[in-house]
């Protein structure tokens, strides 16, 4: 039972370390994509005004990532 709350846990730190990369870095939404892309192979292009607004827009991209299968 732990290793499973374990498993939750991480998955929740590993949202919020890819969500602080995405404010932190010049350029975070092509980042996230890259780091998504190289670990899971899945590739979902943002439009011009998700590149913009990216905390908008996360909902959905990561709703078209899981769907893809982007997430484990």
């Amino acid at each position: 039972m732990a290793w499973a709350v374990r498993g939750v846990q991480g998955k929740i730190l590993s949202a919020l370390r890819l969500l602080k990369g995405l404010l932190t870095f010049e350029g975070g939404p092509e980042y996230i994509q890259w780091k998504i892309e190289r670990h899971s192979g899945v590739r979902v292009t943002p439009s011009p005004w998700q590149r913009r607004h990216p905390l908008l827009a996360a909902p959905v991209l990561a709703w078209q990532l899981y769907r893809r299968g982007g997430f484990r």
